[in-house]
């Protein structure tokens, strides 16, 4: 027995009835009481638990929610690091113009080392080991012997003597003087182009006895009843798809040499030649193209006024050219579509076997996959290389020590890249066959080493930026396509080519006037398919 209950029994032992009774309503009462008071307290708990659970599952929503929010922000200001950097930064993939700091802030005792300059490979000096800092001196150039004679030996030469015989002979007297040697001054004299009316006149015969009236045909005349000829054509031509000038500042210049041509008559001009004149030309390039079996493509978005859509809308020209490796003359195309669909594709190849070497684009796979390797793909490094550039343009390297940002995957990842490229890049004057066997020795080798990184690396680790992710992605899911340059020598480690040949055109961003279909020209309609030239059918205009 507790100490408590043996104080309470010697407490009731000596009481009476009624005291007896007394105690237990009082009791009773008390635990009437708590009886209540457990019940309240076991309702409130049970409500108690029911908040608690709410708000815990709301506060996994808003974690959630918080973890989404703080990766689109992350997201969004990659972007807007991106889009500062491609308007107002270098365009350059170099890992030399990505990592900029200054000399005093750096502590890489190798930062000194001069860089080479390379337009389309990382640094061989940084694929050997990151040059942290990399700003340049400034590098005197000698002249070079003979480089103003070389420069002037494609234009005519005009010997003037100035010699004014009146002034000396007033100056230094009559017969005081004679000429002992000549200076001479060599300048470039530039002549404006000049418009000139031609006014060709033909003969009229009248022929036989009975007089019969017989007009001799004009020869070299683009368009009848027209001011247009061969040179004036060729100059607009030139100036704008070669200069980029558009039409509107032609017209204002062409008015400043007293003749006025609009603009639109200019434009029927250039589509009716381009058809007329370059349609069997582009048939031709076409059939030379798609006969060498190393081919390159890309596409870029152009602006098309006129074409029965919306306005704003999209358009697409694509661009094809023979491999940059292969041994045969070059030869690009540009092909314009309305859109970006593999349709084009399918016709522009629907004869064609061997590789293409373009980016990442599904429908070239497409492409592949439904021709069951008569065309087979090749990839592109220098899109994987640049994915790691942009990842890195977003990381201020000035708050990083050097040896902490050699570590950077993206820096380690762009080293790899660079060995590849600068392996590569020496054996690009060898023949096919060596170049084939020099790559499966000293490329392939480095390309392993760059995938074998690649895929040890942990994608879902929150420390990695989403261009991070994103490179390695791209290099994950491409590198079957990645590795086929190993496959032959003809085929280029990368598309830069066709961006060589698509980079006026993109920067200049022509504006293109397609062509309507029931106001044409004076005397007849075309209609043109995707892919090639033919005059399909030939109307009179009412």
């Amino acid at each position: 027995m507790t100490a408590s209950l043996e104080s309470f029994v010697n407490t009731i032992k000596d009481r009476n009835h009624e005291e007896l009774l007394t105690i237990i309503l009082e009791l009773k009462a008390a635990s009437l009481q708590d009886a209540a008071i457990i019940a309240e307290f076991r309702r409130s708990s049970t409500e108690m638990s029911k908040e608690y659970c709410r708000m815990k599952t709301e506060l996994e929503a808003i974690r959630t929610e918080q973890k989404e929010l703080q990766k689109k922000y992350n997201h969004v200001c990659e972007e807007n690091a991106s889009l500062t950097r491609l308007r107002f930064g270098r365009q350059s993939e170099k890992l030399s113009s990505l990592i900029n700091i200054s000399p005093a802030e750096n502590t890489d005792p190798l930062a000194e080392s001069s860089v080479p300059d390379r337009a389309d490979t990382l640094d061989s000096q940084e694929s050997a080991g990151m040059k942290a800092v990399l700003s340049r001196p400034k590098q005197h150039y000698n002249k070079t012997v003979g480089k103003r004679v070389r420069d002037l030996s494609g234009l005519p030469c005009v010997n003037v003597f100035d010699l004014d015989v009146e002034k000396l002979d007033a100056e230094y007297g009559e017969g005081g003087w004679r000429i002992y040697n000549w200076h001479t001054h060599t300048t470039v004299e530039r002549i404006p182009a000049v418009l000139y009316r031609k006014v060709s006149h033909t003969p009229v015969l009248s022929v036989g006895l009975e007089h019969q009236l017989v007009s001799i045909p004009a020869e070299n005349v683009l368009l009848k009843y027209s001011l247009v000829s061969c040179s004036l054509a060729a100059s607009i031509i030139y100036y704008k798809f070669c200069l980029g000038l558009p039409l509107y500042r032609q017209e204002t210049d062409l008015i400043q040499m007293c003749f006025p041509l609009s603009r639109q008559t200019m434009s029927s001009w250039v589509l009716r030649f381009a058809f007329d004149v370059f349609g069997p030309v582009y048939d031709c390039l076409c059939e030379e193209l798609l006969v060498v079996p190393y081919n390159q493509c890309d596409e870029t978005t152009v602006s098309v006024i006129h074409d029965d859509r919306s306005a704003g809308t999209k358009s697409y020209m694509w661009v094809h050219i023979t491999s940059e490796l292969a041994q045969c003359h070059p030869v690009v195309v540009f092909c314009y579509e309305k859109t970006r669909s593999a349709i084009h594709l399918r016709e522009f190849y629907a004869d064609y076997s061997g590789y293409v070497t373009c980016d990442a684009y599904q429908a070239y796979q497409t492409l592949e996959k439904e021709t069951n390797g008569r065309v087979t793909i090749s990839g592109c490094m220098m899109h994987a290389r640049r994915r790691y550039a942009e990842a890195l343009a977003l990381i201020d390297l000035k708050k990083i020590p050097a040896e902490k940002a050699e570590e950077l995957p993206e820096i380690q990842a762009l080293k790899l890249i660079g060995d590849i490229y600068d392996a590569d890049g020496a054996l690009k004057e060898l023949t096919v066959p060596e170049r084939t066997k020099r790559r499966d020795s000293e490329v392939r080798p480095k390309v392993d080493a760059y995938f074998e990184y690649v895929n040890a690396l942990d994608i879902e680790d929150p420390l990695i930026s989403e261009k991070l992710k994103d490179a390695i992605s791209y290099s994950r899911n491409q590198e079957i396509y990645l590795r086929r340059f190993l496959e032959d020598g003809n085929i280029p480690i990368d598309d830069g080519a066709t961006e060589r040949c698509i980079r006026p055109f993109a920067v200049g961003r022509f504006q293109l006037i397609s062509i309507p279909r029931h106001q044409l020209f004076d005397a007849y309609i075309i209609t043109v398919d995707s892919c090639r030239y033919k005059k399909t059918s030939i109307m009179k205009r009412k």
